[in-house]
C-alpha cells in the first residue's frame, strides 16, 4: 500500500471559524510520501477531518506549543496551528487503528444541544489527572447531514478507528479516561455512538429554552435586527432535515405552523427539534444520563460529584475541576465573551419569550422551556 504523503499548504480558505472542517479549509499541493510510523510516532500530528469525496483521512501538523486538549475547540487549534496536512486512504487509517494500544476502555461521549455549558464542561473534565477531553474533533465525524450518511456499519467502523487515532499514546502518553465533546447537531450520532462503544459513558448536557435562546442571540449578534430577520418555513425544516431526516411538524403538535419564521422561532423550533430527538432515545432506553446547565453552573460540586461518580471518576478530583470555572471555556475563540467574568447581556422581549413559550407547549410531551428531560440527575436542592 501507498505510502501517506504530504499536502503543503498554500493558502487557508475558512470563511467562518465555526463551521465543519474539510480539505477545502485549505488551498493545498501534493507533496512527497512520507513514512507511516513516522506520522504515527509524531505527537504533533492529528486526524483533522474525513474526505468523503477521496475517502482519506485528513491529518495535521501544527507546532509542539499547541495544546489540543485544553483548546476550547479542538478544530480551531488544528487550523490556526497548521503547518503541514498529510493525507491517508480510508483502508490505511484501519490498519494503523488496529496496530495502536489505545486505551478507550474508559470512554466518555459528551452530547449536548449547544450554548449550554458542554465546552465548561469539557474544560472541567481536563482539570482531572489521566482525563483527557477533545472538544468537537471532527476527524471523529463520518459524515455531516443526513444526505451524506454512511451505513451504520461503515460509519461506525471509521467512528472506532478515528478514536483510536485520536487519542493515540504518541499524543497523549497518560491517558486514562477519554471524552469527546460534541457539538449540538452531532447528537444525530447517539445511535452510532452507542453501537460502536456500547460500554462508553453516554451524557447528554442542555439548557432551558429562553435563556439558551438569549446565549444564541448574543452569539448570531442579532438582537437588535431580530424582527426583520425571516426564513421561509420550508427553507428552514430542510436544514433540520439535514442534520435529523425526515421530520414531523405534527408530530411536535406544530401541524398548523406557517411561515415565514422570525429568528427566535427558528431557534425554538431548533430547541424543539433536538429535545424531541433526544426524547425518543431516551423512552427507548437508551442508557444516557441528563445534565442541566443550571444545575453544573448553579450547584456546582454538588453536580459535579454527582456527574464524576457515573463516569467512575475520583471523587477527590471534584476540587481540582472547580478550578475550571474561574475562565471563560471558549476564551480565545469568537464565541468567548467580550468581557471576561461577566454574564449574558442580551434580554429576550416579553414577545420573543411568548414566541418560544408558544412553539414550544405545541410539544405533546415537552410543553414548556423548563421542561426536565428524562433521566436527568438533579440536585437535591433543585425545584
Amino acid at each position: 500500500m501507498d505510502e501517506p504523503y504530504e499536502l503543503q499548504i498554500d493558502a487557508r480558505c475558512r470563511t467562518w471559524a465555526t463551521v465543519p472542517t474539510s480539505l477545502a479549509d485549505f488551498k493545498v499541493t501534493r507533496g512527497v510520501p512520507v513514512e507511516l510510523s513516522w506520522l504515527v510516532q509524531n505527537p504533533q500530528v492529528s486526524l483533522y477531518c474525513l474526505d468523503a469525496d477521496t475517502s482519506q483521512a485528513i491529518f495535521v501538523e501544527v507546532a509542539p506549543e499547541v495544546n489540543l486538549a485544553a483548546a476550547p475547540f479542538i478544530y480551531q487549534a488544528q487550523y490556526e496551528g497548521a503547518q503541514r496536512l498529510f493525507a491517508m486512504p480510508y483502508a490505511q487509517l484501519f490498519e494503523v487503528a488496529d496496530k495502536l494500544e489505545t486505551r478507550l476502555d474508559r470512554l466518555i461521549l459528551l452530547h449536548n444541544i449547544s450554548r449550554c455549558g458542554s465546552t465548561l464542561l469539557h474544560n472541567l473534565f481536563n482539570q482531572v489527572p489521566g482525563v483527557v477531553s477533545l472538544s468537537e474533533p471532527y476527524g471523529f465525524i463520518p459524515f455531516l447531514s443526513y444526505e451524506s450518511r454512511l451505513p451504520d456499519g461503515e460509519a461506525s467502523a471509521l467512528m472506532k478507528a478515528t478514536a483510536k487515532v485520536l487519542f493515540r499514546p504518541q499524543l497523549f502518553p497518560d491517558l486514562g479516561v477519554s471524552v469527546i465533546k460534541f457539538r449540538g447537531v452531532d447528537l444525530r450520532l447517539l445511535d452510532l455512538c452507542h453501537l460502536a462503544f456500547p460500554n462508553a459513558t453516554l451524557l447528554f448536557q442542555y439548557r432551558d429554552a429562553i435563556s439558551w435562546a438569549a446565549s444564541w442571540m448574543r452569539v448570531n449578534h442579532v438582537e437588535e435586527v431580530i424582527a426583520s430577520e425571516t426564513m421561509p418555513l420550508e427553507e428552514f425544516i430542510a436544514t433540520l432535515t439535514s442534520v435529523f431526516g425526515v421530520i414531523s411538524l405534527e408530530d411536535w403538535g406544530l401541524g398548523n405552523l406557517s411561515g415565514p419564521l422570525s429568528q427566535v422561532q427558528r431557534i425554538a423550533l431548533f430547541w424543539v427539534a433536538i429535545m424531541d430527538y433526544y426524547l425518543q432515545h431516551a423512552n427507548r432506553g437508551l442508557a444516557i444520563t441528563a445534565w442541566r446547565y443550571a444545575d453544573l453552573n448553579q450547584r456546582r460540586q454538588e453536580t459535579l460529584t454527582r456527574l464524576f461518580a457515573i463516569c467512575g471518576l475520583p471523587a477527590d478530583a471534584v476540587k481540582l475541576a472547580l478550578a475550571g470555572f474561574e475562565r471563560d471555556s471558549q476564551a480565545g475563540t469568537v464565541l468567548a465573551r467580550s468581557e471576561e467574568g461577566q454574564g449574558n447581556a442580551v434580554r429576550l422581549t416579553d414577545e420573543q419569550v411568548e414566541e418560544i413559550r408558544a412553539m414550544v407547549r405545541c410539544h405533546p410531551i415537552m410543553k414548556t422551556p423548563d421542561f426536565i428531560a428524562p433521566n436527568t440527575v438533579m440536585g437535591t436542592g433543585a425545584p
